[in-house]
């Protein structure tokens, strides 16, 4: 039979102002690389429970992207909802290959259809960001050599932060190359990061350590925000000493980027 898009009455009405919907993925292996055309087709359930259920789950953070919706999934064993390109990715990456997985993704589990209901969710992010046991970050799929370059870059930087390490410990190897110059101000600068939006998200769920430290999904491999906060800071008070034979306006790009984060990150602190 011909996949379908879900359709607006195939969402049952939440039956109480406390009400969520929630994604359950079920397991399924594949796609963590660079291409989810041999994965394992995506099967799901969508379900509601209220706050008071305390259910247990991930929310899940990605790029909404400009394509159309042209990927399906199976939900609940009967139909389909047609999801765009990012999502379909961010799923496939998430997913685990032996059990099942509770998330909150926000487009599946509001019924974007439904205006009012739409806006009662939105209305309740802090809730539902606050109440995530994890937050996950999906940044894309895996872009071969360049990536595992850049989440060696990044864990360089963090370590260097973490340790203390001095200036002039920076200098040699892949940190200061002129690659690395343009791997590091392209994910500081990547769409998720600048997209304003994102600033609620990750000040309603970050958490900095232990099991539900905030995760960075890049391809198939994992930073956490933590790593991702030192290795800015590690920028921030170091850049023209690991650069100082590049273009004066890359290396003040790079310093804004991370800024950009730490702003972010003292934001929480600061509020939260």
């Amino acid at each position: 039979m011909e996949p379908v898009s879900l359709q607006e009455n195939q969402y049952t009405p939440l039956k109480t102002a406390s009400s969520l919907q929630y994604l359950r993925l079920l397991p399924g292996e594949g796609a963590i690389h660079s291409n989810t055309e041999y994965a394992d087709p995506i099967h799901c359930d969508i379900f509601e429970a209220t706050v008071e259920d305390a259910v247990s789950y991930t929310a899940l953070s990605y790029v909404w992207g400009t394509d159309d919706a042209s990927k399906t999934i199976s939900c609940n064993g009967s139909s389909y909802l047609t999801i765009r390109p990012n999502l379909y990715n961010a799923l496939c990456r998430i997913r685990d290959f032996r059990e099942a997985r509770i998330l909150w993704v926000d487009a599946i589990c509001i019924d974007q259809s439904n205006v009012s209901e739409r806006n009662h969710q939105v209305a309740q992010m802090t809730q539902i960001y606050s109440n995530a046991g994890k937050l996950s970050v999906s940044l894309g799929l895996d872009d071969g050599k360049k990536t595992v370059l850049t989440i060696m870059l990044v864990k360089r930087l963090a370590a260097k932060e973490k340790n203390g390490g001095t200036s002039t410990e920076l200098v040699p190897g892949v940190v200061t190359t002129h690659a690395s110059k343009r791997l590091l101000l392209k994910f500081l600068e990547t769409i998720w990061l600048k997209r304003t939006w994102v600033i609620q998200e990750r000040v309603l769920g970050l958490e900095m350590e232990g099991d539900s430290a905030t995760e960075i999904l890049v391809g198939p491999y994992t930073l956490l925000w933590s790593e991702l906060y030192r290795c800015c800071e590690t920028v921030k008070e170091r850049v023209y000493d690991l650069y100082t034979n590049f273009d004066l306006s890359d290396v003040e790009a790079i310093k804004i980027a991370a800024d950009r984060i730490l702003f972010v990150h003292r934001f929480i602190a600061v509020n939260y």
